[in-house]
């Protein structure tokens, strides 16, 4: 035996008993402390079986195997799992739109942050940009704003009409999305909820739906 003073009982079958301290007796032995084994009962030498509902001792491969089954959810667990995985992919897409787009202008490509602000900015300016559009002038340089760690400047109708539109695809493309997720999430058992994640595949209804949605919208896919 190894100078573990602790050892984990098995019986008969090699199934986990108890995990209890070893103490020498007046013949000199080792026995469990305030423990009698049972017939059939052995020692082990092995760390005690973590999260496992009916370990069972394999002495081939020196380990735990679980040979249980999880008792049914209660209705209180499944809610807290659906709560969670919609906070999760929640604040995933809270994350992507804030990350923000890129946009190919008339002086390449350039990227636009999405947080709060930038979208409040962008729409404060669409009346400037309307009212150009609607006086024809697309091409003089009137609408200041500014892409990702460069200056501010002025922008032309045409390109900041492009800049617009690409935001508010981009914005309407992942929350029509996340609103299918959540549906998804909400049908869904909890035991299958780890496999939706934001990035992944809607089901075929869904994503006929969504796609049906954007097309409407007149975007397509604009996750990109």
């Amino acid at each position: 035996m190894s100078n573990n003073p602790h050892r984990c009982i098995i019986d008969a079958d090699g199934y986990y008993v108890e995990f209890v301290l070893l103490t020498e007796q007046p013949d000199g032995s080792l026995a469990p402390y305030g423990y009698a084994l049972q017939p059939g009962e052995t020692l082990i030498d092995a760390p005690p079986p973590s999260d496992m509902i009916a370990p069972r001792w394999d002495a081939k491969k020196s380990e735990w195997q679980e040979t249980g089954t999880p008792p049914p959810l209660t209705p209180e667990e499944i809610k807290q799992f659906h709560a969670a995985k919609l906070a999760e992919v929640g604040a995933a897409c809270t994350a992507v739109i804030h990350a923000g787009v890129t946009v190919e202008t008339s002086e390449g490509e350039k990227h636009f942050s999405l947080e709060p602000h930038d979208q409040t900015e962008l729409m404060g300016l669409k009346p400037h940009l309307d009212a150009l559009l609607a006086a024809g002038d697309v091409s003089t340089p009137a609408i200041p704003y500014h892409a990702d760690g460069e200056l501010c400047r002025l922008w032309t109708a045409a390109d900041f009409g492009v800049i617009l539109q690409a935001a508010m695809r981009y914005i309407f493309y992942h929350r029509t999305y996340c609103n299918h997720l959540n549906i998804w999430i909400r049908r869904e058992d909890a035991d299958k909820l780890p496999e939706i994640t934001y990035d992944v595949d809607l089901p075929d209804d869904l994503r006929q739906n969504m796609q049906v949605l954007l097309t409407a919208a007149g975007g397509g896919d604009a996750g990109g």
